[in-house]
């Protein structure tokens, strides 16, 4: 900060700020913060989610009976 006088009166003129840099911003992470690295590895390049994919899948859910848990992969058998 360097204060601004009149040379020749010597009448304070205000401040000035001088030598400052921007402040580096941090990059913009691609994905979300809590992903693994297994996440990454799988999902990063599969195209975002879109207004029609959320539609077919509430779709998808409202049609499922009282039985969807038949549905379900049996436990340890994840595919």
């Amino acid at each position: 900060m360097v204060r601004v006088t009149c040379s020749t009166c010597g009448h304070p003129l205000g401040v000035a700020i001088v030598g400052t840099t921007p402040k580096p911003q941090k990059p913009v992470s691609l994905h979300p913060r809590d992903w693994t690295k297994r996440d990454k590895d799988r999902l990063v390049g599969m195209p975002p989610i879109t207004y029609d994919d959320v539609l077919n899948a509430h779709q998808f859910f409202k049609g499922l009976d009282t039985d969807w848990h038949k549905l379900l992969p049996k436990a340890g058998k994840a595919s």
